[in-house]
């Protein structure tokens, strides 16, 4: 037994040693690294400065409308203005149809919903008309009465597929349509 008390007290030795050596080290790295300082005191004011006076109060000016901006002239009526155009697709786009039979089903793309059907969706294009990415086109039909259940049909596009003019989704599932070549009129 009293072997064993004797062994305990070196190692008791040795980490109070080793504690007091961590705490001592720690100490100095803060005071050499400029952590610790001594408290300093305010120093006076200049002797050459004089007090300063309150601020003089804000005024604030009156709120007055601003004038109304000038109406311009009408146009002649004899100048017909140009027809109402579509800005074109840029060309790495094309725009395809989604529509459902029956109409109104949920259109969701990628897991985001877009709108219902019928709709009109852009696309990236890859060289020759190819998909660019992977976009997964989801339709669901909602069911209307207690005797329906809700159908969702899905319809997965790869870079390995040609852009369809338009899919159709059913409730028993996708249809792809294409008019013709997809040159999306390049």
């Amino acid at each position: 037994m009293k072997s064993e008390a004797r062994s305990q007290k070196p190692e008791a030795g040795y980490q109070r040693a080793n504690l007091f050596w961590y705490l001592a080290s720690g100490i100095w790295l803060l005071i050499s690294s400029g952590c610790v300082t001594a408290p300093q005191p305010v120093p006076p004011p200049p002797a050459n400065l004089s007090p300063q006076a309150p601020p003089a109060p804000v005024t604030v000016p009156e709120n007055k409308r601003p004038a109304p901006p000038p109406v311009p002239p009408p146009a002649p009526l004899s100048v017909a203005s140009p027809p109402a155009s579509k800005p074109a697709p840029p060309k790495d786009e094309f725009v395809m149809s989604i529509d459902s039979d029956p109409s109104g089903a949920i259109i969701v793309v990628n897991g985001i919903p877009v709108g219902k059907a019928p709709l009109q969706l852009k696309v990236k294009t890859a060289l020759q008309g190819f998909f660019r990415d992977y976009i997964t086109v989801k339709a669901r039909f909602l069911a209307t009465s207690a005797d329906e259940t809700s159908i969702t049909v899905e319809d997965d596009c790869t870079p390995r597929d040609k852009i369809p003019d338009k899919i159709i989704f059913t409730p028993q599932g996708s249809r792809r349509w294409q008019q013709g070549p997809a040159d999306n009129g390049k």
